[in-house]
């Protein structure tokens, strides 16, 4: 704190500099066979047309912090099949059986990822 009176305020705006974009959702075009996920932000890809391959973009990652990649998708009727990002690990010991007709949610962060199925 530059004046040397701290307050919460201050700490506040101190410790949220630039912090404020990390909720930013990213929406791709559905359809394409391959996706490079950000991380740090929300990847929608809406309904998948076919199967794709995920990647992780470590290029885009912050330093000092733990970077975390969140994604979203929907499956047609028809499950599509999903090539995951190679390294990771999964809760519960293995990626998710896609079916037809669900929304997934998959977070991964020190490459391990979990996930949710509605």
């Amino acid at each position: 704190i530059p004046d040397g009176s701290i307050t919460k305020e201050k700490i506040d705006a101190s410790v949220l500099a630039g912090k404020q974009d990390k909720t930013t959702i990213v929406t791709e075009t559905e359809g394409s066979a391959s996706y490079a996920i950000s991380p740090n932000v929300l990847t929608k890809l809406g309904t998948l047309a076919s199967s794709v391959t995920l990647s992780l973009d470590t290029s885009k990652e912050e330093a000092g912090v733990s970077n975390v990649y969140d994604i979203i998708f929907s499956t047609p009727t028809d499950a599509p099949s999903i090539t995951w990002p190679e390294g990771i690990s999964w809760i519960g010991g293995s990626a998710p059986a896609i079916a037809g007709g669900k929304t997934y949610e998959v977070s991964i962060m020190d490459n391990l990822a979990t996930y949710g199925e509605y």
